[in-house]
Parts: structure tokens; C-alpha cells; sequence
């Protein structure tokens, strides 16, 4: 049985290409990641690859330092 784990938000990134980049750096870290569009427009990220309002990323809580050194790391 898999334990619950507690999502912690990390990054906002401006639009899918910097969350795509930031998600892939935390995959090379063995960091597990969730990227969740916060506008209630979704549809325009999906065709156009933006979002008014960003998209946001999600790490384990027990990750999160890590992850934060991974971005500080990308100059974010």
C-alpha cells in the first residue's frame, strides 16, 4: 500500500517550455514532479502553450529542498 505523500508547491513557471525544462531537471534528480495549469482557461494552454496565470509545480514534501537546490541550480 503506498503511503499518502503531502504536495508542496515549488515553482510557477510562466508557460509549458520553462515547466517542461523545470520538470525534466527534477527527473534527472529522481525528483518526482506534478504540473497543474492554475487558470480556470486550461483550454488556452492546451493550444497555445500559455497560461494567463502559470503553471504551477508540485513536489513531494520530503523532496522539496532538494528541488528548491535543482532550481536555485537553474538560476530560478
Amino acid at each position: 500500500m503506498m503511503k499518502k505523500e503531502e504536495l508542496i508547491p515549488l515553482y510557477t513557471a510562466k508557460d509549458n517550455l520553462e515547466a517542461a525544462v523545470i520538470c525534466d531537471a527534477l527527473t534527472q534528480n529522481r525528483i518526482a514532479s506534478v504540473q497543474q495549469d492554475e487558470s480556470s482557461m486550461g483550454v488556452l494552454n492546451l493550444y497555445g502553450g500559455f497560461s494567463k496565470t502559470g503553471i504551477r509545480i508540485y513536489v513531494a514534501e520530503e523532496e522539496t529542498e532538494k528541488a528548491k537546490e535543482v532550481l536555485e541550480g537553474m538560476g530560478f
